[in-house]
């Protein structure tokens, strides 16, 4: 089986190639010839630029292939280019999309291949959407021979999850804490390039597969914040986490901004039964503890990248001192509304006591004073007993204030006892 890949040495792509041409398969690499990863021994190269059609059209002329895959085709622009090149020379087309593409916010668990593509946040997989209708258009009006492949998060060694590469490791080393969107709770998949080549190289050469789309991805989901706990952990760094709202980083940041409002952010698992049943040996097995290791003695063990990003360094910082003083802020304006709403609740609820206690004080002056009028007085407190008590302490129900005029003792004109209304007596005074 002859096979083209267009690039055929990026981090999905490189494991996919070793395993073509331990298959047997004769496998053509068309690219520029400027990776770091060195292609398989066995591979016939094609140094040719994909985006120059003329010269790739110079390059593949007089081949014909079996199946033909482009990695690295983003916008519609890039598969017409591709179907101009390729119609006549193919029986097999495959086109490698974006679990991205799939709707978001995600309308149900697992997602499957038949899950609406729909992606209002990210210009990235809207292409690739793009990308997907206008393939399965030359599917349906012109027999072209397309597969369509729905990759998730793959990673090899080089491809730290977290932003970016070696930058993370960079801040864990350095006691600065790493971002994570949002709680960090959102469960994702990360898949091993490894397992994705054994899935994918199956589908090669397959026509049942033609005109169909798969998800090649793994089984297991890992919260972001126990993705960055692994990677500190096999790295030998105590992890700091700031958790930063998807929102707001975009307000910093739109591209990472919207890498995480359109994928990232949403919790993901993937249904691959589909993939299964044509290709029954892909059977995931790498779990992300290994791959973490991997990532990790790759930057920190072995140093093969220790270059930092020093600007998104100080962005980060800067997100992060933003997004304290904010919360802070937000923090103080609600503890203060808080306290606010107590104090009314207190003052109210006083006041509302307090008049309750002034109409029953009112009544028992009132109720003393009908006594009094009807020649009917009771003389309550007025003991022995209760000269001895209120010599402790007095606690009076009512302040009466009243003129100098000794015709009207309050005292006598409300019934009331020793101790039960404080009067104060004035002189030519007038009270408002």
């Amino acid at each position: 089986m002859k096979v083209l890949f267009i690039g055929g040495t990026g981090v999905i792509s490189s494991e996919c190639s070793k395993l073509c041409v331990e298959n047997g398969i004769d496998l053509f690499l068309l690219n520029r010839g400027k990776s770091f990863r060195t292609p398989p021994a066995k591979a016939t190269i094609i140094n040719a630029d994909i985006r120059d059609s003329g010269s790739t059209q110079n390059a593949v002329a007089g081949y014909k292939f079996d199946v033909v895959v482009d990695w690295i085709a983003f916008n519609e622009e890039h598969v017409k280019n591709d179907f101009e090149l390729f119609k006549d020379k193919t029986k097999q087309y495959i086109f490698i999309s974006s679990a991205s593409a799939y709707q978001k916010p995600i309308p149900k668990l697992p997602i499957t291949e038949e899950t609406p593509l729909a992606n209002p946040f990210w210009a990235y997989s809207r292409a690739k959407i793009d990308c997907e209708n206008f393939l399965m258009k030359m599917h349906r009006e012109n027999g072209f021979p397309v597969t369509i492949v729905r990759p998730s998060h793959t990673y090899d060694e080089t491809k730290n999850p977290l932003k970016v590469d070696y930058l993370p490791f960079h801040r864990m080393k350095n006691n600065k804490p790493i971002i994570i969107q949002d709680d960090g709770n959102s469960l994702w998949t990360l898949t091993h390039t490894k397992d994705f080549a054994k899935g994918f190289v199956g589908l090669l050469g397959n026509p049942v597969t033609i005109g169909e789309a798969y998800n090649i991805t793994s089984d297991e989901t890992l919260t972001w914040n126990e993705i960055a706990k692994l990677l500190a952990e096999k790295a030998g760094y105590d992890l700091k986490i700031a958790h930063i709202p998807s929102e707001f980083i975009r307000q910093y940041d739109e591209e990472w901004g919207d890498g995480l409002l359109g994928d990232k952010a949403h919790s993901v698992k993937f249904d691959n039964s589909k993939i299964r049943n044509i290709v029954p040996e892909f059977n995931p097995q790498i779990k992300f503890t290994e791959g973490a290791a991997e990532i990790a003695d790759y930057y920190v063990r072995r140093k093969m990248n220790n270059s930092v990003d020093a600007d998104l360094d100080l962005l980060m910082d800067k997100i992060i001192n933003d997004f304290s003083n904010k919360y802070r802020r937000k923090t103080n304006m609600k503890f203060t509304r808080v306290v606010f709403a107590v104090l009314t609740f207190l003052i109210s609820s006083s006041l509302c006591l307090i008049a309750q206690k002034a109409d029953v004080s009112l009544k028992k002056l009132q109720d003393g004073n009908k006594r009094f009028v009807a020649g009917k007085p009771e003389h309550q407190n007025q003991t022995k007993a209760r000269r001895e008590e209120v010599a402790k302490g007095q606690k009076p129900f009512a302040v009466v204030i009243t003129c100098s005029d000794s015709r009207v003792p309050p005292e006598i004109i409300f019934d009331k006892g020793l101790g039960e209304i404080f009067v104060c007596n004035s002189h030519s005074r007038k009270y408002s």
